[in-house]
């Protein structure tokens, strides 16, 4: 199984959102952990950060371009989102998406984040021009103060266990 992670954001001019928490911080420090998680399962993992980018479509187009050239079997664009909402949240377009992002969104709430559930939309680029299943993991509110005290106090390790348990629930990839 190959899985294309996505840490979102990152590369200039691909800012991340900033509040009480930095998303770019946070997305890397979840991605870093899930990656390492993944390949200990024995998952080859494909990581999908641009290390450069001329605007944010680039910087989208490399990222969905070398998911597609390697033909990952899944792709995770991991996330964090602002609005000042609350709790995570799991976007797809298709119903293999939807077998990921269920189980994803249910594993973080279990950690304590509000569950605004797993949400079929088309407006995401990712999700529109990956030819694997893809999701969207908004892992919680970066301008929410109580979410980013809850995503502190657990760390990102047990947030990228919680993905990757959600994950495993759905791929059945590791005892």
């Amino acid at each position: 199984m190959k899985i294309a992670i996505d840490i979102g954001h990152n590369v200039a001019p691909d800012g991340g959102a900033v509040g009480f928490g930095n998303e770019n911080w946070m997305n890397t420090s979840i991605g870093t952990h899930l990656i390492s998680m993944l390949k200990k399962a024995g998952v080859e993992v494909i990581a999908c950060k641009p290390i450069t980018a001329s605007s944010v479509r680039d910087s989208l187009r490399k990222r969905v371009s070398k998911a597609n050239a390697e033909k990952c079997d899944y792709y995770i664009s991991i996330h964090h989102n602002a609005g000042k909402g609350k709790g995570c949240e799991v976007f797809y377009t298709s119903p293999d998406g939807l077998k990921l992002a269920t189980p994803i969104t249910n594993c973080i709430s279990s950690l304590g984040f509000n569950n605004r559930g797993a949400k079929c939309s088309d407006e995401y680029f990712v999700l529109n021009h990956t030819k694997m299943p893809a999701v969207i993991v908004e892992t919680c509110f970066v301008d929410t103060q109580s979410d980013v005290e809850l995503w502190n106090k657990l760390g990102a390790e047990k947030i990228a266990r919680a993905i990757y348990d959600g994950l495993n629930t759905a791929l059945k990839f590791a005892k």
